[in-house]
């Protein structure tokens, strides 16, 4: 080896060993600022949401007697919606109850399905809704999780069973048909998937339809209305969304936590040290992006900005909007339909309804209390952003009218 060779060689291994210790300490100090800045991030998260860390293994199982998803399963399971009835209920929808479209269709079909609607009966009043319960042997539903879209044709029987007790002025059957209404959105409540809180919000819709038309058809006693006060009571749209989302925020968080302590598959001990300061600011950014986006969507509507990456980019996707007017929506018609039962209630006590609300809650899309006025024996309660319902409901043409204006006329 010449002398120039080994100059050569002996420069660069001086420059190689240099070089190294440069990016050991670019890595170390990355790695500081980047762990400084996961923790921050988890810490404010653990702050605003809960505890972050994977809890302790799950709760056995109730005993089958105790579950309402045992019956759930087995009205699913029982339940047939034919094709031959799909244009009554469609035009049924439209109508929201004006007139009945083949009513004989429509009692056939609620009829074949009454040992269904019989099993939600059987399980209202039971304490736990765990979707871990075993589905009826044949039935093809999904282990471990609701089966969703099951779920929607059986709410679509029970919203036309309430429908027909309204025809008929049979509002304790009405009251039924809520419950049972409700108890399906409830089924839906702790999903984290937007596709299952699209599918419960429609179903909070549902019963709020059916408790406005009883409200307006029929003239349910006291008690009915009691019982109605406190179905009501319990309900969200956002909040629930928000909780959902929660739940999927926590996942992610320990999906990413887990990838940080043991690595990706087929990537080196050495490439994962090296890589870590990038996924965990990568962390960092995304659990900082999320906080925001829950904060947002817990804000009603007339005090949310529209300012925000996270914010843009969920209201910007199609389901995103959806979603988030929908919740909007529900809780809007939440409002009114717990003063519109209030107003009823003390009608019954008193004999005539108020002049004027001494206290309702606050309309989501004002921070105002509904409008409202007596209109000879009955009352108008109105959103003071009626026109708030075309926005929700652009993705159903044939939809109602109405639903943020609640005119009972007795």
């Amino acid at each position: 080896m010449t002398p120039l060779v080994s100059r050569l060689l002996r420069h660069g291994l001086i420059f190689a060993a240099v070089l190294g210790v440069m990016i050991l300490g670019l890595r170390g100090w990355a790695g500081v600022r980047a762990g400084q800045k996961m923790n921050q991030a988890l810490a404010r998260a653990e702050q605003h949401w809960g505890a972050l860390e994977e809890g302790s293994a799950p709760p056995p199982l109730v005993p089958d007697e105790d579950n309402a998803a045992v019956p759930m399963r087995g009205a699913v399971a029982s339940h047939g919606l034919p094709t031959s009835s799909l244009a009554a209920i469609n035009r049924l929808k439209a109508r929201r109850g004006d007139v009945l479209a083949e009513p004989m269709v429509l009692q056939a079909t609620v009829a074949d399905n009454a040992g269904a609607l019989s099993l939600l009966d059987a399980a209202l009043d039971l304490p736990v809704i765990d979707w871990r319960a075993n589905a009826p042997p044949g039935s093809h539903q999904p282990a471990g999780g609701p089966p969703v879209t099951l779920l929607i044709s059986l709410a679509t029987t029970n919203w036309v069973s309430g429908m027909l007790a309204i025809a008929e002025d049979q509002p304790a059957m009405a009251l039924a048909a809520i419950r049972r209404q409700l108890l399906l959105a409830r089924s839906l409540e702790d999903q984290p998937d937007l596709m299952s809180q699209v599918v419960r919000l429609r179903m909070i819709s549902g019963a709020l339809d059916l408790a406005r038309e009883t409200l307006i058809r029929t003239a349910p006693d006291e008690e009915l209305l009691r019982l109605l006060a406190a179905e009501l009571q319990a309900l969200s749209g956002w909040e629930a969304l928000q909780q959902a989302m929660i739940t999927d925020f926590k996942e992610m968080i320990r999906h990413h936590l887990a990838l940080d302590k043991h690595g990706e598959a087929g990537v080196s001990a050495a490439g994962a040290w090296l890589l870590r300061p990038m996924s965990q600011s990568s962390l960092a950014h995304d659990m900082e992006d999320y906080d925001a986006l829950l904060t947002w969507v817990g804000t009603p509507r007339f005090a949310r900005s529209d300012e925000g990456e996270s914010a843009l980019r969920f209201a910007g996707s199609p389901l995103g909007a959806q979603l988030l007017d929908m919740a909007d929506l529900v809780d809007a018609r939440l409002v009114l339909a717990r003063t519109a039962v209030s107003l009823s209630r003390q009608k019954a006590a008193m004999g005539a309804y108020p002049e004027s609300l001494d206290a309702a809650p606050l309309d989501p899309l004002t921070g105002e209390p509904p409008l409202y006025q007596v209109v000879g024996d009955g009352f108008l309660l109105e959103s003071g952003r009626k026109e708030f319902e075309a926005q929700a409901t652009r993705s159903e043409p044939w939809g109602p009218a109405g639903l943020l204006s609640w005119q009972v006329p007795r």
